[in-house]
């Protein structure tokens, strides 16, 4: 499963660049890759061709990219990554199995939480094991200048890892590995010297299979592998600031966190094999996700709670914003006081979200 050979470097995009004085092995990358614990790894040049920047930018253009206004921000640099690392040539693709043999049962009465948020935040544990490749792999070469990243620059990191041979990008727009699927993270590193690329996967994982498509609680897959962010449950959870539009919030459902409609229902997802990852143990029970105890958690609670976990991440009031919605979609009268306590509350996005639970709970048990 983890063994990757580099495959011939195309000369013809290297030849403009100086090369460095000091050389380095791909396949001793790769093996060293391993031995610090990821389960992928992959090598690819740096450059991303021009037709996929402009893929990008129709993408921004339409909008898809929801309030991520980051994404936008950072086009310049994740066009031209050298602007992270001057002197980068090849960039490093390594990718890490969140999948665990045991979740949290699903019950009525409980939020549901993606299954990458069980266990201990996985910012955290990339970036250790980054940490420990790239010290490593300086001493390996010296002379070499080099850079690491797991969601924290503005790089294609799908597309390098596409290019580096660690899957193919299938209809949902994640790589989907032969090996794995696609219940990965992905991390990248920019390096200073010409190594080796890897082969492309030349195969297609998703052919006429739309089970993603038909999946998604929103509708938010769309053609040529891309998604539109405004619609899909994980960014409406934990990236949107605002109140989540009251026509979006039925397909929310009982999704407090994240959502993985798309990557549950995907053939490559079946197989038992499970990350060797500790920290990705699952650290939650259906008792610590119980809508009538989170509407009563306080920001102090919700902090202690979810400590170390990447649930934190959103605050307090995102999170709480998220429950409200499930309670208002559980259907359980029992909590329409709860809910109702947030409609004066001082957030608007708050109390906003607590008008439709309530309308939505009253409908509900009243029949309507």
């Amino acid at each position: 499963m983890n063994e990757i050979s580099a495959g011939p470097k195309n000369d013809s995009q290297m030849q403009s660049q100086p090369q460095p004085e000091a050389r380095l092995d791909s396949q001793a990358v790769l093996d060293l890759a391993m031995d610090c614990g990821f389960d992928l790894a992959g090598i690819s040049e740096i450059e991303i061709s021009a037709h996929e920047k402009e893929k990008y930018r129709r993408w921004l253009d339409a909008g898809n990219h929801g309030g991520m206004e980051y994404l936008k921000n950072g086009l310049e640099i994740r066009e031209n990554p050298r602007l992270l690392l001057d002197t980068a040539m090849s960039v490093i693709s390594l990718g890490l199995l969140y999948r665990t043999p045991e979740t949290v049962p699903s019950r009525p009465d409980c939020g549901i939480v993606s299954r990458y948020a069980l266990g201990r935040d996985y910012h955290k544990v990339m970036r250790g094991k980054l940490k420990d490749f790239c010290q490593k792999l300086e001493r390996m070469a010296e002379k070499s200048s080099l850079r690491c990243f797991t969601d924290s620059a503005p790089v294609f990191e799908k597309l390098y890892a596409a290019q580096a041979g660690l899957g193919v990008r299938g209809k949902n727009s994640l790589v989907i590995s032969p090996h794995l699927g696609s219940e990965f993270f992905i991390g990248e590193v920019l390096i200073s010297l010409g190594l080796e690329a890897c082969k492309p996967l030349k195969f297609e994982p998703c052919k006429s299979c739309v089970r993603c498509v038909e999946a998604c609680p929103a509708g938010a897959i769309l053609d040529d592998r891309q998604i539109n962010a405004s619609k899909c449950i994980a960014y409406l959870t934990i990236e949107h600031k605002d109140a989540i539009p009251e026509d979006l919030c039925p397909s929310v459902g009982l999704r407090i966190f994240g959502c993985d409609e798309c990557q549950r229902c995907c053939p490559w997802n079946r197989r038992h094999i499970y990350t060797r990852e500790k920290d990705f143990a699952c650290r939650l029970t259906p008792e610590d996700l119980r809508l009538d105890r989170l509407l009563e958690m306080t920001e102090e609670e919700y902090l202690k709670k979810f400590e170390g976990s990447v649930i934190r991440r959103a605050g307090w009031i995102r999170f709480m914003r998220n429950v409200i919605v499930a309670a208002g979609n559980s259907g359980n009268p029992n909590l329409i006081a709860a809910v109702d306590s947030f409609r004066r509350h001082d957030s608007p996005v708050l109390s906003l979200q607590a008008e439709y639970a309530s309308r939505r709970l009253e409908a509900t048990t009243s029949g309507g």
